[in-house]
């Protein structure tokens, strides 16, 4: 009863707009108790939005004009269009048991392990740190990273490589990297995430973005903290000017012969190869 519409993804050439309509709404509805489908729902919204616009306009009727197939196509949409969307959804709802089915505990968990985070055009930084249960509470840097930011990352993720206009788009991707190469440590656990970036924060909190590459950001962290049954997770915007020591991990081009920070100096850094596309789970 939650997502009866899987023919409209089982149809391959053609779907109809008005199923579209029905299996976007409910998908919304369920994205809010179940945040990895939240993701989707943006990319359903925008495709309906332009197939709609499209035959209100007069381009569908453009296009059949030039179509020697003359079977008429209103109310109706290219299922390739969703982009592979349908096929992740197929596959979500192929196994209801263990795909839709999240474990929230009554008692939540305190905080106990964090990350802090933060991206260049060209690189980016993160800090594994110990939440001690202190008044106030005190963070203990034990490991950190660093990492180049390739052209060909930047092109997967459809930006322009070394532009500020990526910026928001690697302090995301930053985030990713940091829960996915720490995630072990995060089973069941609840976790803090520090950024400068209130935009990547703000891609966490929801779990989604109207900028798509914010958006398929958001798809690939959700399966990250869904398959650790990460608990619930606490944002802190920091400052920039305070975000020091993971401001010099990401500015690994800039920062020749410049000392690293005092708080660094006993942390174990490891340098991370760049990912390809298999590195993403999408």
């Amino acid at each position: 009863t939650l997502f009866p519409y899987t023919t409209l993804f089982r149809s391959g050439g053609m779907g109809s707009i008005k199923e579209l309509r029905s299996t976007t709404g409910r998908l919304s509805w369920a994205g809010g108790i179940l945040p990895r489908l939240r993701w989707t729902v943006n990319v359903l919204y925008a495709t309906l939005k332009d197939v709609e616009r499209e035959q209100q306009d007069g381009t569908e009727e453009r296009r059949a004009a030039g179509r020697e197939d003359t079977r008429s196509k209103v109310g109706l949409f290219p299922i390739k269009r969703l982009g592979g969307v349908h096929l992740w959804l197929l596959k979500l709802f192929e196994n209801p048991v263990e795909n839709l089915i999240r474990i929230e505990r009554m008692k939540k968990p305190k905080v106990s392990w964090g990350i802090i985070t933060d991206a260049s055009p060209k690189g980016w930084g993160a800090i594994l740190v110990k939440v001690l249960d202190a008044h106030p509470k005190q963070l203990v840097p034990v490991e950190a990273v660093e990492g180049l930011i390739t052209e060909n990352e930047a092109k997967l993720l459809r930006v322009d490589y070394g532009e500020s206009s990526s910026q928001a788009v690697m302090e995301a991707l930053a985030i990713v990297r940091a829960v996915d190469k720490w995630g072990q440590k995060f089973h069941e656990r609840a976790i803090l995430i520090r950024s400068d970036s209130s935009v990547a924060l703000a891609m966490t909190k929801r779990l989604s973005s109207p900028h798509p590459s914010l958006n398929f950001l958001a798809a690939e962290l959700v399966l990250r903290l869904e398959k650790y049954q990460v608990q619930p997770v606490a944002l802190h915007h920091l400052r920039g000017t305070w975000n020091e020591e993971a401001d010099w991990l990401s500015r690994i081009v800039e920062r020749e012969g410049t000392p690293g920070p005092a708080g660094l100096e006993v942390v174990r850094l490891k340098r991370a190869p760049p990912w390809k596309s298999s590195h993403f789970r999408l």
